[in-house]
């Protein structure tokens, strides 16, 4: 517990494992355990724990929390709300069971039902974790005023410990407040200097405005979370302002390999292939008139 704490999650695994290996009957190894897979995302490891947790007690809340955990992980929700709900109903005041259970509605693209779940645990507790899944869904989905709101609330919490720089940040460049924007990510940088999800942010910031940076800024990004769709869809739009519409292209595409239901993604990549059709039918057509041009008698009108 010591070495999780402090962020040892080697050490903290081949103590676990060596306990295991001396009470393999033990849930609470198990468990931990189970949290060192999940956090590494070995999904072999965590499947294998997780199924030896469920036939020693299938009903012990950790084996239907980290039940649930592996559903996300392995990107089957159905599971996962299954997993969660069973959770609920032992404990229906567990903010984190309400958190999976968003993430799964999520992962389903029912916004409704995760909105609702997030609610549920920022209720609960109200934590900057559930505060922060909730403020960024309300945005996601265009609730601008609520998530304002929301950034008030969790501020007058007397159980806020954490800045939320980051989250106006969002806010701002949501809303095209730039300057607003630039300050709240700046205080960012100084108070949560290791805050890579402010990547993103400075990334929206610059676009439009110093695209080299923003370009840059979204790389870091994406090496620390290279499947984030809104990321690789802004590095994309900055590729084809540049010109580079093949590179767009293949962002796009890969894109829709993650999630065949962006409709953005699928739009725009419309608009750019559609682009590359008819400059490619552009230069035919002139290549075809310069060789008509060589071939054609002296004096000879132009050919269409």
């Amino acid at each position: 517990g010591i070495y999780l704490d402090q962020n040892k999650p080697d050490e903290a695994k081949t103590l676990l494992q060596n306990a295991n290996s001396r009470q393999e009957k033990n849930l609470e190894i198990l468990g931990m355990l189970s949290v060192v897979y999940l956090n590494e995302k070995d999904t072999a490891s965590l499947r294998a724990n997780v199924s030896r947790m469920r036939k020693l007690d299938p009903e012990y809340d950790g084996t239907l929390l980290l039940s649930a955990e592996y559903g996300l992980l392995v990107q089957k929700p159905d599971n996962a709300i299954y997993y969660t709900n069973r959770a609920i109903l032992k404990n229906p005041y567990n903010d984190h069971c309400r958190i999976l259970l968003g993430k799964a509605y999520l992962m389903k693209k029912d916004s409704i039902s995760a909105l609702q779940s997030f609610q549920q645990a920022f209720s609960m507790h109200s934590s900057y974790e559930n505060f922060s899944n909730l403020f960024s869904l309300s945005l996601a989905i265009g609730q601008l005023d609520q998530a304002r709101a929301l950034i008030s609330e969790f501020e007058s919490e007397e159980t806020s410990q954490a800045a939320t720089h980051l989250e106006l940040a969002m806010y701002y460049n949501a809303v095209h407040k730039y300057d607003s924007a630039r300050q709240s990510l700046d205080k960012c940088r100084v108070e949560i200097p290791d805050e890579k999800a402010a990547l993103f942010e400075w990334a929206k910031y610059y676009y439009g405005m110093k695209n080299d940076s923003a370009l840059q800024t979204v790389n870091q990004y994406l090496f620390h979370f290279p499947e984030d769709i809104r990321a690789l869809i802004l590095k994309a739009r900055i590729k084809s302002d540049a010109g580079a519409t093949l590179d767009a292209i293949d962002l796009y595409r890969s894109v829709l390999l993650s999630d065949s239901t962006s409709a953005i993604a699928r739009n725009e990549l419309d608009i750019l292939e559609r682009k590359v059709a008819y400059l490619r039918l552009v230069k035919r057509k002139d290549e075809t008139q310069k060789q008509l041009e060589y071939i054609k008698p002296l004096d000879a009108k132009q050919i269409n």
